[in-house]
């Protein structure tokens, strides 16, 4: 299999509601594949995916510092959702993601144009929102809520989530790598206009604003061991 370490491998739609035209969604067979295990639901974050190198690691991010349909206020400029590591051909799982977050922060580890004190802090993990198993697609898509960085702007109160991002709970081979993705109804409705084709807006980008790694987790569903 020739694999391009440099082309992250899109998460498609779960089959939940109507279809909608133009959009991938994930093969039956592959929906089941991904719901045999532990899955790890993360916030999916609307931003422009970009990727940093650092020695055998490539770091896959969000850019957020321009909007595009959700208004965030952010601790940092990328949101870090998956690493690859090129010399074992899998993705990191988790802990092993958030162990070099950690390392980048303390300047352990060095992405280069990120060097000093100032600048590691860009960097940080998109949030868990839960770990579940045994569950449909439905039950999943009912852990979209508030936000803890989008924000309404006009109040300033919470917003809801773009969506959330689907995978397994164990390292990730590449070749077996898939996810799933879930985007809000009402997001989808909301988008008349590329964002491209609008006046440009930027998001906050706030050091100060508390980091979330993870949601509380949710009533009614536990975190399996």
């Amino acid at each position: 299999m020739v694999i391009n370490e440099f082309l992250y491998p899109k998460p498609k739609r779960l089959p939940i509601g109507p279809r909608i035209k133009g959009k991938e969604y994930i093969a039956e067979k592959d929906l089941t594949w991904l719901f045999k295990s532990r899955l790890i639901v993360e916030e999916k974050m609307d931003g422009k995916q970009t990727y940093f190198e650092t020695g055998k690691l490539i770091l896959w991010c969000e850019d957020l510092q321009r909007k595009h349909s959700i208004k965030y206020r952010v601790p940092g400029r990328y949101a870090l959702f998956n690493v690859f590591d090129r010399s074992m051909m899998q993705f990191l799982n988790r802990g092993q993601l958030l162990e070099l977050w950690w390392d980048i922060k303390k300047g352990k580890a060095v992405i280069p144009g990120f060097e000093g004190p100032r600048m590691r802090p860009l960097i940080f993990p998109v949030p868990q929102v839960a770990i579940v198993k045994g569950v449909t697609p439905l039950q999943v898509a009912s852990l979209i809520a508030p936000s803890v960085y989008a924000i309404n702007k006009k109040n300033r109160d919470p917003a809801p989530m773009e969506g959330l991002v689907v995978k397994q709970d164990r390292t990730q081979f590449y070749f077996e790598f898939i996810t799933g993705k879930i985007v809000r109804e009402e997001f989808e409705r909301g988008i008349t206009t590329n964002y491209r084709d609008l006046p440009r807006e930027d998001n906050i980008i706030d050091p100060s604003v508390p980091l979330v790694l993870d949601y509380p987790i949710p009533l009614g569903l536990s975190s399996p061991r």
